[in-house]
């Protein structure tokens, strides 16, 4: 017969064990235990003991939601320009990909990390939206504020004019 340590009062990783339960079928000792999140739990001696068990599952969620979290702004203003600004720039399929992408517009390498454009630029205020403040060069912190529809409409590059008569409808 195999002699059982009492675990009551210890801790393994997060569970704390509470009491004793009943051996297993095959007789092997169980322990009743609390999580630090407060979830209680049934735990093999062996399971703690070994720290094969360390929570009751929720110390796994915290770090796949870490993993998963590069900086948890995905639902800002500032991301969506982000996300846009890149999209002009680098798809093809893009609307406006040939006013950007297509005549050689493109992001600086820093921008290619939303932290560090957010760091340079910060949160999109209200009613503003991102500008090149000159439409030749590229998007990048120095040439780049949120700027009112008006102050975009400002600053457009020159349109190509027809000659004077040179216009001749098809009919």
């Amino acid at each position: 017969m195999t002699v059982v340590v009492d675990l009551t009062g210890k801790r393994y990783n997060r569970w704390r064990v509470l009491s004793r339960e009943e051996n297993s079928p095959s007789g092997k000792a169980k322990w009743l235990c609390e999580c630090a999140c407060g979830q209680q739990g049934i735990v093999f001696s062996t399971a703690l003991r070994s720290g094969i068990s360390t929570s009751c599952g929720c110390r796994h969620i915290e770090i796949v939601t870490e993993l998963k979290t590069t900086h948890g702004l995905c639902t800002t203003k500032a991301y969506k320009s982000w996300i846009d600004m890149r999209d002009r720039c680098s798809n093809p399929n893009n609307d406006q990909y040939h006013n950007y992408g297509g005549r050689g517009i493109q992001c600086c390498t820093r921008w290619n990390d939303f932290q560090k454009f957010f760091n340079d630029m910060g949160e999109r205020p209200k009613r503003l939206t991102l500008e090149r403040i000159n439409n030749e060069k590229g998007y990048e912190p120095d040439n780049c504020k949120w700027a009112t529809y008006t102050e975009q409409a400002n600053n457009r590059r020159p349109r190509k004019s027809h000659k004077r008569g040179s216009y001749k409808p098809k009919f």
